[in-house]
């Protein structure tokens, strides 16, 4: 999906900007239906005000902007390698800052999600690579219609 917008939209920075409004926008609603009390919605200190910027500009912002310039200068293949990394980081920061407990059916289920997602990556990019080696050039092509021309006009001629 964001391969098609990219190639539509070509300014990441700006397309980053829409991408994270329409989610603020979608959250704030979502927010307003869970949320009804206003003492709730008040920022009582600058440290939560901070939190808030960072989490929006820094780790959502810088977040999307990266992962579209790697699609616009490699492909969405590459961008979806490191999704598994994130699952990996949020697990181990939940462990060591939260105390939460990893079990190993939850270690054991998680490895093989994403060595699931790394195998569909792998036989994607072969056959990738497989299609683009199999796809004549450009130049064979124009080769063999001179030379089909070649000899359909050396027939003409006799």
């Amino acid at each position: 999906m964001q391969a098609y917008t990219l190639k539509r939209y070509p300014a990441q920075l700006s397309l980053a900007a829409w991408i994270n409004g329409l989610a603020v926008a979608q959250s704030a609603v979502f927010t307003v239906f869970k949320q009804h009390e206003p003492a709730a919605w008040s920022i009582r200190s600058s440290i939560i005000f901070w939190s808030i910027i960072h989490a929006g500009v820094i780790s959502c912002g810088l977040t999307v902007f990266i992962q579209l310039w790697c699609n616009k200068e490699k492909e969405a293949v590459f961008v979806t390698i490191f999704s598994p990394l994130a699952t990996v980081m949020v697990a181990i920061l939940a462990c060591f800052l939260f105390g939460e407990e990893l079990h190993a059916g939850s270690i054991l289920g998680g490895a093989v999600v994403i060595i699931g997602l790394y195998m569909l990556l792998w036989g994607k990019e072969n056959e990738r690579d497989r299609n683009k080696s199999q796809e004549p050039s450009l130049s064979t092509y124009d080769e063999e219609k001179l030379s089909q021309l070649a000899v359909e006009s050396s027939a003409e001629d006799k």
